[in-house]
């Protein structure tokens, strides 16, 4: 198995190489420049955030600071919670650890071939502390081998307190507005932050007078398993690539006759699509949409089991 593992991450390692950043990447470092992102996190483990321009660090490089400053040197020693745009929740595959003494290195083209032959390669500073050890005659000791810096299951993240506290500094933050892109909702610790993010976001609804505050979009192939009713108000279903597209930071509508020719294009079925084109949802829409003066009567029909649109679901 160990074999079988270590192929498959070096085969993974090669194919993260000549992947290209997505649309639904652009779509999220947009949101960071124009100032509407309090944050990414992703399960993803390709670090294509970090190549689309999005900080995955923790802390500031200690190098890009004047160590001239007295000022920067105090503030370099604490973690600024609003340099990180996209936490990494699994960890990622571009750096190795050793088993035994922690030491990092980069996963490399070359070690990406040994990977791929399935064998476990030793950790370079284990084996430099090995032979220091037998010049001056100590007894030796166990050699670490690399392995992935990735979280796998049932694994505690060693970042875990930091991101925790990430988390809890941007539920203080009070945001109105939560996008859970393309996840099976099955790992525990992420299923439990997305309840907890909905909650507040929801609860920004009761807190500000602003029209449209507190929503949270699912964008998935598949629909939300049961349990997620109070969760999430929109639901779209589809690519995400295709969804982002019909979701523009700026314009306020969406050209219907468009959408159909690309879901005709990309294969998909042109009724969800043109269900999901609405001409009036954008985020800009969702978060200010135009006030009705007159009140609605309640529908009193009941609420369809599958509902794969953008339009909220009856109430």
């Amino acid at each position: 198995m160990v074999n079988v593992f270590y192929s498959f991450m070096g085969e993974l390692r090669t194919l993260i190489d000549r992947a290209t950043c997505t649309p639904t990447h652009a779509f999220i470092k947009r949101l960071d420049e124009h100032g509407k992102l309090l944050r990414c996190y992703t399960q993803n483990i390709d670090s294509l955030e970090k190549r689309v321009g999005l900080e995955t660090a923790f802390v500031q490089d200690e190098d890009a600071v004047d160590s001239t400053d007295s000022a920067s040197k105090r503030r370099k020693q604490t973690m600024d919670k609003k340099f990180t745009r996209a936490v990494q929740l699994h960890g990622d595959l571009d750096t190795l650890i050793c088993t035994i003494c922690h030491t990092k290195c980069p996963f490399s083209h070359k070690l990406a071939l040994e990977f791929r032959e399935g064998t476990p390669p030793p950790c370079p500073r284990c084996k430099e502390i090995e032979v220091i050890r037998g010049i001056v005659g100590k007894r030796s000791q166990t050699t670490g081998v690399l392995r992935p810096d990735i979280v796998l299951y049932n694994e505690m993240h060693p970042q875990g307190e930091l991101i925790g506290s990430l988390n809890e500094y941007d539920l203080k933050r009070r945001p109105d507005l939560l996008i859970v892109i393309g996840t099976s909702l099955k790992i525990p610790g992420i299923k439990r932050m997305i309840r907890e993010m909905s909650r507040c976001v929801h609860d920004s609804a009761q807190r500000t007078q602003r029209a449209g505050a507190g929503k949270v979009i699912f964008i998935n192939r598949d629909e939300p398993p049961r349990g997620w009713d109070d969760v999430f108000d929109y639901f779209i279903e589809g690519d995400a690539d295709h969804a982002v597209n019909l979701l523009p930071i700026h314009r306020d509508k969406v050209a219907l006759n468009d959408g159909e020719s690309s879901s005709a294009e990309s294969g998909q079925d042109p009724m969800s699509i043109t269900r999901i084109c609405n001409p009036v949802m954008s985020i800009d829409r969702i978060c200010n949409p135009p006030v009705d003066p007159v009140p609605r009567a309640k529908s009193t029909a009941k609420k369809p089991k599958s509902l794969p649109s953008i339009l909220p679901p009856a109430r």
